[in-house]
């Protein structure tokens, strides 16, 4: 079953460990990294309803890791 997760696309990565996932990209553009995972998160869920999973959106969490001073953190989170 876990063979059958689609593999991302567009440079996104996905680690998977007993119960819990992680899905991450980095680069310099934050808008674009967004898409590309968020669109790669739409299809794990999708797979996931398939096969009865349900995603604990209290756990699910978004984090930035940046050097850039200036980033408008409010406007990314979710």
């Amino acid at each position: 079953m876990i063979n059958d997760i689609e593999e991302a696309k567009y440079g996104v990565k996905l680690s998977l460990y007993a119960d819990d996932s992680a899905t991450w990209k980095s680069g310099s553009n934050v808008a674009a990294i967004t898409k590309d995972v968020q669109h790669y998160l739409d299809q794990l869920k999708k797979f996931f309803d398939r096969w009865g999973f349900k995603l604990s959106t209290d756990k699910t969490v978004a984090i930035i890791f940046t050097r850039n001073k200036k980033m408008p953190f409010g406007r990314y989170q979710t």
